[in-house]
């Protein structure tokens, strides 16, 4: 990764976790994974330092721990860190999907790291009840097991590079346990991106026509999940049909349902491609090209700096890459 970045992954540690912490993960960044005795020789740090500090972006998932020739490799997970500077984001997607006592379960759990169950509930209950929010343990199980059905949070010990570890070290040094509490929790960040990508999308088309158009677009990626995994890069067909009905059920938009079949007309021809049909039986089925809207997005972005930069003979020329 590049210089930049570095500076970027240094200054997010900095903040959040101090000088040490941000120097032995800058070492790591640089010269990539290390053994624990590599660190404290080249940090020049006490073994229990250099221990600490592992500990601590091993909580966080921050590092992860690789296994040649049976030697214990500690290597940063710079995307995670990255990650860090969207927790706001997160938490407000939390908050309007959940609710404000869910937005608190969220901040104590990006806060920790991963958490206990049992604390996490009752640190909870305490902060709402500081500002006078009537809540009870089992309404915040709810709220909690709804978090956990969404794999908005998941189980800590299920993810293998955060698993429990000993850190192989000479005889005269005892071993570091990092101990996983049971049933402890921790963020899953893939479910989140997974939310901000579908919203960037829905909010583009809302740009681009109206929430109508938007509103359809929705749907049809909430029906896509049914039958196609998150990240494809192309989806498998949905029935158009499936989606008027879902769209007629819920009963917001009338607009849409009365001019429906012109609004996937119009959207089917609109020059991203995101949707494009598919078979004719029973209306025919669309397919979501999800990589290549991002394409189109980011040439889009590009000819509009280029437009106010230069003229428009220079966007004309973009356009007809």
């Amino acid at each position: 990764m590049s210089y930049q970045c570095g500076k970027v992954i240094s200054l997010v540690l900095q903040e959040r976790f101090g000088d040490l912490v941000e120097s032995i993960a800058n070492y790591l960044y640089k010269y990539g994974p290390c053994s624990l005795l590599q660190l404290k020789k080249q940090m020049e740090l006490p073994l229990p330092k250099v221990k600490e500090v592992l500990a601590v972006l091993l909580k966080y998932s921050l590092i992860s721990i690789k296994h040649p020739n049976n030697t214990d490799l500690y290597a940063l997970e710079c995307n995670r860190v990255l990650w860090m500077l969207r927790y706001p984001t997160y938490i407000k997607l939390i908050k309007r999907k959940f609710g404000g006592d869910a937005e608190v379960l969220l901040e104590e759990i990006l806060q920790k790291g991963y958490v206990n169950e049992t604390d996490l509930l009752e640190i909870t209950l305490e902060r709402l009840t500081k500002i006078s929010v009537a809540a009870t343990l089992p309404s915040l199980q709810e709220k909690l097991n709804s978090l956990v059905i969404a794999k908005y949070l998941i189980n800590f010990s299920s993810q293998p590079e955060i698993k429990e570890d000993t850190v192989k070290t000479d005889e005269k040094d005892k071993p570091m346990e990092i101990s996983t509490p049971i049933k402890a929790w921790t963020i899953n960040p893939d479910r989140f991106h997974q939310d901000l990508r579908d919203d960037f999308i829905v909010s583009a088309f809302a740009n681009r026509f109206d929430n109508n158009a938007a509103e359809l677009i929705r749907v049809l990626i909430q029906q896509m999940y049914v039958r196609t995994e998150p990240w494809a890069v192309v989806s498998n067909p949905v029935p158009i049909v499936e989606v008027k009905d879902l769209i007629k059920k819920m009963n917001n938009f009338p607009q849409l349902i009365a001019h429906f079949d012109q609004y996937v007309a119009v959207l089917e021809q609109d020059n991203s491609k995101f949707m494009y049909k598919v078979g004719e039986a029973s209306g025919g089925s669309f397919q979501l090209g999800m990589k290549h809207i991002f394409t189109v997005f980011a040439w889009e972005i590009c000819e509009h700096i280029v437009l106010e930069k230069f003229d428009s003979k220079s966007g004309s020329y973009i356009s007809s890459r």
